[in-house]
């Protein structure tokens, strides 16, 4: 990965900077944004960190969480800062509660620095260090900006949250190059046990009980390697007694645990409707999908980014529909990558 020289220079000399994290939060974009942010306060930079998406119970009791605000960043004026970094991900719209890109400039501000690794980046940024053969973004802050053997054990446990967190503890999409960080990481003092603990045992009873319910809901595909399930926001809060948050949780869940754990499944899709859109997550099995899932969200959403085995894309339409046409154009991607 080359990092231009330009890059470090408006780094250098920006006085007031702000962080945006991407929607959806997760692991690798809140905890890359926290280290971030402490290093350039070291650097005696203003630092404001701001997120469009509510800071879920599970990432409460990460280090420096009250550091990072929640508000749209369409309502703010982003020319107060001399420069915008754009954190963990690969458009405009990540950064807004806005459907399309052309629905948020980050208020004109020229200065706009992107910081990411997803393989769909549309290079929108005036600035850029993007890596897409890095596992995480705090892998991409490693290899670039932040100085691992500087860092203190707060912010070494937090970059290897992120990278358990964007490689399924290890799983998928990382490289040989990600494993000596992680073990410098752990060198530093990152409390790996917490990590992990937090990744994968962090869950309360009902997303257990979701949890269970998505699998019994769960439609297989076996001709086409593929399941997927419908998950009605609003039956499941119901039937539950739950929140929001407590279904997300059961979804990473399923998805991460479930889905592609099943002996002839290559890869899943989860259905939900947000208003009139409807989203759809795709998970693959690293090591039997052979079809990129970015590109099938590419045929519904020219906007739809993510990793390889690891992607989503919004459309409007009725679910019954949106199925249908994944159907065929699965076929279609079958016929491409596996004959």
């Amino acid at each position: 990965m080359e990092v231009k020289k330009d890059v470090h220079e408006i780094i250098q000399k920006s006085k007031s900077i702000i962080i945006l994290v991407s929607r959806p939060l997760d692991h690798d974009g809140i905890t890359s944004a926290i280290v971030l942010r402490n290093y350039l306060k070291k650097k005696k930079k203003f630092v404001d960190v701001y997120s469009t998406r509510k800071i879920t119970s599970k990432f409460l009791s990460l280090p420096y969480i009250e550091v990072v605000k929640v508000k749209d960043p369409r309502k703010m004026n982003l020319l107060e800062y001399d420069l915008v970094i754009a954190l963990d991900g690969g458009n405009k719209r990540q950064f807004s509660c806005v459907e399309k890109d052309d629905e948020f400039n980050f208020s004109g501000n020229p200065n706009v620095l992107n910081i990411d690794h997803h393989l769909t980046n549309t290079h929108f940024a005036s600035f850029e260090i993007w890596d897409p053969k890095a596992s995480s973004t705090a892998q991409v802050l490693i290899n670039s900006i932040i100085d691992i053997e500087r860092i203190d054990e707060d912010d070494a446990t937090l970059l290897y949250i992120g990278i358990v967190g964007d490689t399924g503890n290890f799983r998928y999409s990382f490289n040989g190059l990600t494993l000596e960080i992680a073990s410098k990481l752990v060198k530093r003092g990152a409390d790996y046990l917490y990590a992990v603990n937090m990744y994968m045992n962090n869950y309360n009873k009902v997303d257990f009980e979701i949890y269970a319910y998505l699998i019994k809901s769960t439609v297989y595909k076996l001709k086409s390697g593929y399941c997927y399930v419908i998950a009605d926001y609003e039956k499941i809060s119901v039937k539950f007694n739950c929140l929001i948050e407590n279904i997300k949780d059961s979804i990473y869940l399923y998805e991460t645990c479930f889905a592609c754990a099943v002996k002839g499944i290559k890869f899943s899709l989860v259905l939900t409707r947000d208003r009139e859109m409807i989203n759809v997550s795709m998970r693959g099995n690293s090591l039997n999908n052979k079809i990129p899932l970015p590109e099938i969200g590419c045929e519904f959403d020219k906007s739809s980014g993510g990793h390889f085995n690891s992607s989503g894309f919004r459309i409007k339409g009725e679910i019954n529909t949106v199925l249908q046409n994944l159907d065929k154009v699965i076929k279609e991607f079958k016929l491409k990558y596996e004959s």
